[in-house]
Order: structure tokens, then sequence, then C-alpha cells
């Protein structure tokens, strides 16, 4: 059930924009409760069984596809913040998977269990970081105006094709890559920089009204 609230969660704050910090609020609360009921337990770990882990897998995709629509600079003050977070939730996963008797895990290895609460923890932790860097940065953000300079093609799954512009702020060497629609190509755009609430920059790209068109995406 736990599961599925994160699932519901994740669903909130991909659509509904006035949801968004407080769902990650919300979403966090879901998984410290989720990993405190799995250590009070004690038997197969977080994750492991496949009814607990697509709901929440689920979930997680559509909080991946939302950070998705942002560029971001300086990702490495992220990726500390996601360690930092990853380690204080495995270690006392692990630690307490390592005593559940061998008899109550089926056949589940300990290291086969070990790998998929990492993976989750990890996996919660990317999105959730990402996620709130954005949705809890209050400032207005610093608009540049830049260049379209190159464009790139990507085929995806049943034939989708996914349109990448790489643009270029004047006087720097800084380029920034945004997933816009097949239409927009070579064309002077504004890039707002935001700084982000873990300190990381993200960016969203603003591109010129066209025969009675608006198109603004991240």
């Amino acid at each position: 059930i736990l599961s599925c609230v994160l699932m519901l969660e994740a669903v909130g704050i991909r659509h509904v924009p006035n949801f968004q910090r407080v769902g990650l609020i919300l979403y966090a609360a879901g998984m410290l409760t989720m990993y405190a009921m799995t250590l009070r337990r004690k038997i197969k770990g977080l994750a492991v069984n496949e009814n607990d882990f697509m709901p929440f897998l689920f979930g997680a995709g559509l909080l991946a596809i939302e950070v998705r629509r942002y560029a971001f600079g300086e990702e490495g003050k992220l990726w500390l913040w996601i360690i930092i977070i990853s380690l204080l939730l495995a270690l006392p996963m692990l630690l307490a998977e390592r005593r559940v008797p061998s008899g109550k895990a089926g056949n589940n290895k300990y290291w086969m269990r070990a790998i998929t609460i990492v993976f989750l923890i990890v996996l919660s932790c990317f999105n959730w970081v990402y996620a709130t860097n954005v949705a809890f940065d209050t400032s207005e953000g610093t608009a540049t105006t830049g260049v379209i300079t190159q464009k790139r093609v990507e085929k995806g799954t049943k034939r989708r094709m996914s349109y990448y512009l790489e643009v270029s702020k004047p006087l720097t060497n800084e380029t920034n890559t945004f997933s816009v629609s097949k239409s927009d190509y070579n064309r002077v755009v504004t890039v707002t920089e935001h700084p982000g609430f873990w300190g990381a920059p993200y960016y969203d790209v603003t591109l010129p009204k066209t025969q009675g068109e608006d198109w603004h995406g991240q």
C-alpha cells in the first residue's frame, strides 16, 4: 500500500505544479516510513518483493522524467547530497539485512538483496535531490540570450524520435542541451538560469513566438 501511495505522489508531483513541494516532502516521509517498517520486521529486505518494488519503480520513473525536463550545471553538488543521504539510509538497511536468517530470505542471496537495496535507495535519492533542487528554488532566475548551435536526434522505442538543441551563451564557452519539438531549430532563444535549492544551477529555455505559436520548454 505504501509503495502505491508513493507512486500516486509521484504522479501528482509530475502533473500538478502546485503539489510539487508538498508532494516531495510527503514522498520523503513515505520513503523513510518504508525504510523504518523494513528495519522493524527483519524479514526480506526492501523491494525484494516485486509487489512492493514495481509501483515504486514506476513512480521513480515519473520523477526521473520530470527531472529530465531541465539542464543542470555543477551536478557534483547534487551528487554529494545523493551520496550522503544514500549512505545514511543504506548502511542501517544492509546491516539489518545481514542479520536476516537465510530461511526467511528464501532463495534470495544476501548479495542480491544488498544490490537491490542499494539500487533502490540511490535511485530514490537521485530523483528526490534533483527534483527538490528545482521545486524548492524560489529565485526568479537570470535570463540570457543564447544561440542554438547544434541539433541532435535520437531514436527511441516504438520508432519515437527525440529532438535536442544545444544552446550556446554569448561571450562564454558554456553550452546547455534542451529537449524540444521537431520544428524548433536554429533560432535565438532566451535561457533562464536558476541557482537551485541545493546550489546546483538549472536552466530552462524560451523560444520566441512564430506564426502565432508560443513554445516554452525546459
